[in-house]
């Protein structure tokens, strides 16, 4: 039977952009691990487009730090550094840590309510053994807190480096010891929150992200 235009599968306007999401989500979630290949002819072949896209993708992704296309030898997965990861983490205890402050001074009860919803449900999704489900949670639950701060400079940072975290807490979900952690000191900063304890709020918020840089740097460096 001879399929009708409708029904033909739709084709991405941008095939450039669309490589470059394709692959880029594919390094986020580590399918694509750091310093291994990525060769055109096979991306190209997966996408079924022409090289053309894939390699000025490529290019792209080498401007965002997240490939390196070395001349005449191939395009290859950067890894994090430990530098790297460090100085990012540095900005997440600076940032987050006076979010939950400002969370514990500002915050209405609606809106906590809501972020309480939020904690409960990321313990749900983990005791179901769904890591995905609460990998989403986890991202709400830290954005939430940014969000409240109505800052849009703030927001610009936290969303230069939004790749970088969304990459590690990927690394994160690998160990259940972290995800389990994690949703303690999550209980720890919302009880601290609830009451309206700032300066409670901020010291289990730094130490929570303090813990889980060690975590993550044990994993990904001394393993």
């Amino acid at each position: 039977m001879r399929l009708m235009s409708s029904e033909l599968p739709q084709r991405p306007m941008d095939l450039t952009e669309w490589a470059y999401n394709n692959i880029k989500q594919l390094i986020l979630n580590n399918t694509l691990t750091a310093d291994s290949q990525i060769h055109i002819d096979e991306m190209a072949a997966q996408f079924n487009i022409s090289r053309t896209p894939v390699r000025e993708a490529l290019m792209q992704l080498q401007n965002k730090g997240l490939v390196k296309i070395v001349p005449h030898v191939g395009c290859f997965v950067c890894g994090v550094t430990r530098e790297e990861f460090r100085e990012v983490f540095e900005l997440r205890a600076v940032i987050e840590t006076y979010a939950a402050r400002r969370a514990a001074e500002t915050m209405t009860e609606e809106q906590l309510q809501l972020w309480v919803e939020h904690v409960n449900k990321s313990e749900a999704a983990v005791r179901d053994g769904n890591l995905q489900e609460f990998n989403v949670l986890e991202t709400i639950i830290h954005d939430s807190l940014i969000v409240n701060l109505q800052n849009r400079r703030i927001l610009d940072v936290m969303d230069m480096v939004a790749d970088n975290i969304y990459r590690e807490r990927m690394i994160a979900m690998g160990s259940m010891d972290n995800v389990e952690r994690s949703l303690e000191e999550h209980r720890l900063v919302v009880e601290a929150i609830v009451k309206h304890d700032p300066d409670e709020a901020a010291r289990l918020m730094e130490q929570h992200v303090r813990n889980v840089q060690r975590r993550i740097e044990k994993i990904v460096f001394d393993s």
